[in-house]
């Protein structure tokens, strides 16, 4: 499994709250695989800005997809909050 660091795409500061860019692909075996962006989006804080799969880009996802295995997401979320996002992810 990937660090966290290895998908950390950019950080910055937004008022007094550090924001982390991260990329996340949903493995074999996520706890991801079946939930909807907005599932994500609303239990972990999280804004989703990126969606691909089978290698299309979709900039501004509807928060009706339903994650499946392979798919790749850009998330933008407090540097906080990225521990439990893979964590649950992962089921840890």
């Amino acid at each position: 499994q990937s660090s966290v660091s290895e998908n950390l795409l950019s950080s910055f500061q937004f008022g007094n709250t550090l924001i982390n860019a991260y990329q996340m692909v949903i493995d074999p075996g996520s706890n991801f695989n079946g939930m909807t962006i907005d599932n994500i989006r609303s239990k972990f804080e999280t804004t989703v800005l990126m969606h691909e799969r089978d290698k299309k880009v979709d900039w501004n996802p509807s928060t009706e997809i339903v994650l499946n295995e392979g798919d790749k997401l850009l998330v933008m979320t407090e540097s906080d909050n990225v521990k439990n996002l893979l964590e649950a992810e992962r089921g840890g």
